[in-house]
């Protein structure tokens, strides 16, 4: 229907009382100040018209497609009395609601309770939802009701048909992930009791289903084209992930949640390499896994510094893992953050065998495949934040991303570090370094360190990134 052309609707009710009219002559003209055309017969009627043959005009008019039925103690007792007016309307549309379980055109507008506080319903109505505006509390939301049933507007609308899940398609790998995932968000976002034992169960089926995306060689096809499209496979898994986790950093605040989520990462550090939990031995065998983990451990700090929950963030950046036994590629049992980075052979050879000279293969695939709601300007954050505490440690961790995040200036927990309370909050992740030694680091870093990322000639500078001058220059 054109906006040109309001809703029409017809409002049938039995005079009782002054009163009573009176209510229904208001509710008609709040209607129509809501763009609805109402028909009344205390407007339309002139004295001498036949009442009877108006309201059955009304009730079988093309045009009207909305009846509204006032529906009160008298208009009961003559709908089911079938007595007078109201008698006879009843015999007329009574008909049309018995005729189809899902008709749309009318509608009983409760206006008064009985002594037992139940609402006036006609026999022929008994059964079939109704707007109750007997309580003054909730008029405005029973009235908004009535305007969106007139226009055909309901409040909750069934959304479209999405696309199959991925692990419908026989030639994707599955997670096996979703249902548990969505009964995490829902206890943890609902306060539930369950909600640790929910996000329990999403990790542990997380880390214990992770190696269905191990790659077996197909002849002809280049290995590491089998790695990028691995890759690409499990991101909505990723994307899940973070839903997961956003809600932890929102909802969760008791003590413990910090070691749950490092417990996690905890459990997939092993399958970054090969040798570990039954993965293949060969040369780059688990290259996707090491992207996955890489890219999912930035993914989540990143979630945790978004949401300023540096708690969370600072055990899974400075607390140590413990690596089972009998690992191929690692010799110790407990170990740093920095071994969620590695180096990604295959990308690097991918790129030398398409002659894409990127700045960094690896950078440009998480550029490719960051999706809101963290974008790749929080991932290259966090992974400064990887960088400069292994440059704290003599440790290693190279940043790939900067070259692709984007817009100059400092990141935003480093921009609001110029507070020093505010940096105070960041010195966990550089083994609590001063912030003194911490400045003269970071600016000497351009002159000192060789291997920092490049954006063609130019060395990205770390001193701009973190705002260095400004640090901790405020209360």
């Amino acid at each position: 229907m054109s906006e040109a052309t309001p809703p029409k609707l017809f409002i049938s009710y039995s005079w009782s009382s002054p009163e009573h009219e009176a209510w229904v002559m208001d509710l008609a003209t709040r209607l129509i100040e809501s763009g609805i055309d109402v028909v009344l017969d205390k407007w339309q009627l002139d004295l001498g018209h036949n009442t009877i043959h108006f309201m059955e005009s009304m009730v079988n008019d093309p045009d009207i497609k909305k009846v509204a039925i006032i529906s009160d103690r008298v208009y009961v007792e003559k709908a089911n009395g079938k007595l007078g007016g109201v008698g006879t309307e009843t015999q007329i549309i009574s008909p049309e609601v018995y005729k189809s379980q899902t008709q749309e055109k009318f509608a009983l507008v409760v206006s008064e309770l009985d002594d037992q506080g139940k609402p006036y319903v006609p026999t022929y109505y008994k059964a079939r939802l109704h707007i109750d505006l007997t309580d003054l509390g909730r008029f405005d939301k029973e009235f908004e009701r009535l305007v969106r049933w007139v226009f055909g507007k309901p409040e909750n609308v069934r959304p479209p048909i999405g696309k199959p899940p991925s692990y419908i398609d026989e030639t994707s790998t599955s997670l096996g992930t979703s249902a548990s995932a969505s009964r995490a968000i829902a206890a943890i976002e609902g306060g539930k009791p369950s909600a640790s034992g929910a996000l329990k169960q999403y990790m542990e089926t997380f880390a214990q289903n992770l190696e269905r995306f191990g790659i077996t060689r197909i002849e002809g096809r280049q290995f590491d084209d089998q790695v990028v499209e691995s890759i690409r496979d499990f991101q909505p898994y990723k994307d899940e992930a973070i839903r997961v986790f956003t809600a932890v950093a929102r909802f969760r605040n008791e003590v413990g949640v910090a070691d749950e989520v490092h417990g996690f990462f905890e459990s997939l550090l092993p399958i970054s390499y090969p040798g570990a939990n039954g993965q293949g031995s060969f040369e780059r065998g688990a290259d996707n896994f090491k992207f996955i983990i890489y890219q999912l451990y930035l993914s989540i700090l990143a979630v945790m510094l978004k949401n300023r929950r540096f708690d969370i963030a600072a055990v899974m950046v400075a607390q140590q893992y413990y690596v089972p036994p009998g690992n191929y590629y690692i010799d110790k049992t407990m170990v740093g953050s920095q071994y969620f980075y590695t180096n990604f052979e295959s990308l690097e050879t991918r790129d030398r065998r398409l002659e894409g000279k990127k700045f960094s293969p690896a950078g440009d695939l998480l550029n490719s495949l960051a999706t809101a709601p963290i974008d790749m300007r929080q991932i290259a954050q966090a992974e400064l934040i990887m960088f400069l505490r292994n440059l704290f440690e003599d440790g290693y961790w190279y940043p790939h991303s900067w070259p692709y995040a984007g817009r100059s200036g400092a990141f935003e927990i480093f921009a609001r570090a110029q507070s020093k309370a505010n940096f105070e909050k960041l010195r966990v992740f550089f083994n609590g370094v001063s912030l003194e030694d911490f400045k003269k680091a970071v600016l000497e870093l351009a002159e000192n360190y060789s291997e920092l990322p490049r954006n063609g000639g130019s060395i990205y500078a770390v001193g701009r990134l973190t705002d260095a001058h400004q640090l901790g220059t405020k209360p």
